[in-house]
């Protein structure tokens, strides 16, 4: 150990700063700089020369730039790496020599022969660099854009965090190609499931109206979920779970969903738990930008749930506070939370909002009478913006139909359309309330999990797709309520659900079926060939948007895992070319000694993932009882 070494243990032991002049000046310093460069002190000495390089003259800078790039070509302890990579990030360093250690760095990065560790602080340090000059950004995306799942699982995590880290300042489609790769590395999951889910979230909020907006933040909600699925433990991004799973039930329901306020108690608990992670790791100093936009989000959704509160009530006993901490907060949540003009989370938020102002008078009228009487505030333009905009939907009399059915579940809303006869609008409408005045709350209930469940799909998340499928799914609930309340006097259609011999066929189910949906949707077509290479037994077919009813019948193992295992494969396929969701109709041939079982027990939704698929696919398996017995049969 030089004398240089000795006397700087002896600084460090003793809890003095350091200093050139302390160690023997820097003359002696930089003429063993070559040893120096392979130190285990190359760090600390590092630090020395940075801290007084402007004051050096250009002969001894032309030194220390050599012993900075020698250093970091030789660095291989990931400790020292850590510890040299967060030197270089204190200082502002010449441009040139900035290049230098960049290039060194992406070097080290690519080095097989280092350990992981040692190469993901390198690239640690690339990135940072990279944020300073667009050259070294084009020269990073290289290197990380050509990573091979076949590389390190460990290097592959942090590569996975860097990746996504870069796409969201240089967003690029090419880095999900990369992440979906990583997601198939089980270290990795985790780490690329949320980076995947990021460049959703982006997406999401620079989107330009709402169907976009709500396709992109569901999917990311979908890839949140299976990041805190791979991980132990995943505070941030169940955090963005908790948020988005709130504004997607804006997107998709009204602000009256009882799941809305649900979540408030969760939020509190986890973001607690966050902030307290958060306060206890500062190993990542680059990542402040992105807790700061958690804790916005954070913000969004107590004020979302908030909002949802109020606007449950016709009217509000503290309106000003209603009106200016929830309702036009998240009015404006681009502004208020993330300091931007505009965004797609206002997308999704707005047109609920302005429905509920329509529908309950009295909150219109808080907002007036709020106006009137406030002294200049932010929120003044846009609530007078907003109340003339109601007023113009006011007077023309206007209703969406995509809020009709937000906010009054018997809305049809085709029959909102203008150039529908008024008869029909009024036949419709009347059968449609007769329908809903008269639905169980079981089934009522069966729906909406079914529903809930779906909407993890991200075909089903769009309007255009849901409007097709919900009705379908709907009605054939309802053919499984009606073939379970009917008895076999009642139509000898029927006698096939009871004790025959022979047993019945999917034949007798799919005509049954058939004839029904007939009755009630016509945009079926009875037993359509090569479709995905097989036959399917109903298919759905309307709007440029195609699914199929499979009809099955089983007489050993009916549970549902026995029906995914043994149909589930050969429904989806089906699914190859259009929406990734269908329909298993099962005629259960079970012997049912003790009844038919309960309505809500024979249905549920079930999610395969195909070998190969980037999303999943869902399938609703619905069980029809078969070989009933009259009540006075059963034992």
């Amino acid at each position: 150990m030089l004398s240089v070494e000795k006397k700087l243990v002896s600084c460090l032991e003793e809890g003095r700063e350091p200093t050139l002049s302390g160690l023997g000046g820097v003359e002696e310093i930089i003429t063993n700089y070559e040893y120096f460069a392979t130190s285990s002190f190359v760090a600390e000495l590092a630090d020395l020369f940075f801290a007084e390089y402007d004051m050096l003259s250009f002969g001894q800078r032309a030194v220390i730039d050599d012993f900075v790039i020698m250093a970091a070509d030789s660095l291989s302890d990931e400790i020292q790496t850590k510890e040299f990579v967060e030197v270089i990030d204190k200082y502002d360093l010449p441009e040139k020599l900035e290049d230098s250690i960049c290039k060194s760095f992406l070097k080290l990065a690519q080095d097989l022969e280092k350990p992981d560790m040692t190469r993901a602080f390198a690239l640690d340090e690339v990135l940072r660099l990279a944020c300073k000059k667009e050259s070294r950004r084009f020269l990073l995306f290289a290197f990380l854009l050509d990573v091979s799942s076949t590389e390190s699982p460990i290097l592959i995590r942090y590569i996975s965090k860097i990746l996504g880290i870069a796409n969201s300042y240089w967003p690029t489609d090419d880095a999900l190609a990369s992440l979906n790769i990583f997601f198939e590395v089980d270290e990795a999951r985790s780490e690329s499931a949320y980076e995947i889910a990021m460049f959703y979230l982006r997406k999401g909020f620079d989107a330009l109206n709402n169907d976009s907006a709500k396709d992109n933040f569901s999917t990311a909600l979908m890839w949140f979920r299976e990041s805190s699925k791979h991980a132990e433990v995943r505070l941030d991004a169940e955090l963005y779970e908790i948020c988005l799973a709130i504004l997607v039930e804006f997107s998709f329901d009204d602000l009256r969903n009882e799941s809305v306020t649900n979540a408030a108690s969760r939020l509190q608990e986890v973001a607690f738990l966050y902030e307290a992670w958060v306060e206890g790791d500062e190993t990542i100093c680059w990542l402040g930008a992105r807790r700061t936009e958690v804790v916005n989000w954070v913000l969004l959704a107590k004020s979302m749930e908030g909002l949802a509160c109020a606007l449950k009530e016709p009217s509000w006993l503290e309106a000003k506070i209603v009106i200016e901490k929830y309702l036009l907060a998240t009015y404006t949540a681009s502004r208020t939370f993330f300091q931007q003009t505009s965004s797609g989370v206002e997308s999704i938020i707005r047109p609920c909002v302005e429905a509920s102002l329509i529908k309950e008078k009295g909150q219109l009228h808080h907002l007036r009478q709020w106006l009137t009487s406030i002294e200049p505030s932010e929120y003044k333009d846009t609530a007078e913006k907003l109340i003339a905009k109601l007023d113009r939907r006011l007077e023309e009399n206007f209703v969406n139909p995509i809020e009709a059915t937000h906010f009054d579940h018997k809305g049809v809303a085709f029959l909102m359309a203008e150039n529908v006869p008024s008869v029909l609008r009024e036949a419709y409408s009347l059968a449609v309330s007769l329908t809903a005045e008269n639905t169980s709350p079981i089934f009522e209930e069966v729906l909406s999990t079914c529903d809930n469940e779906l909407r993890k799909n991200i075909d089903y998340r769009t309007d255009r797709v849901r409007s097709v499928f919900l009705p379908v799914l709907a009605f054939t609930l309802r053919f499984l309520e009606s073939r379970m309340d009917h008895t076999k006097g009642y139509h000898s259609s029927l006698k096939y659900l009871y004790e025959m011999d022979p047993l019945p066929s999917e034949d007798d189910l799919q005509r049954d079926y058939y004839d029904f949906m007939y009755g009630v949707l016509p945009v079926s077509s009875l037993e359509v060939s090569n479709v995905g290479g097989g036959r399917s037994d109903v298919l759905f077919q309307t709007k440029g948007i195609k699914f199929v009813a499979e009809l099955k019948k089983e007489e050993s193992d009916c549970s549902f895992s026995g029906l995914q295992k043994q149909y589930a494969a050969q429904a989806t396929e089906y699914q190859n070319t259009n929406v990734t969701l269908g329909i298993l109709l099962v005629l259960d041939l079970t012997l049912k000694n003790s009844g038919a079982g309960h309505f809500r027990d024979l249905v549920k939704v079930t999610n395969v993932h195909r070998f190969g698929d980037d999303c999943p696919r869902d399938l609703v398996i619905i069980k029809v009882p078969g070989r009933r017995k009259t009540p006075s049969g059963l034992k």
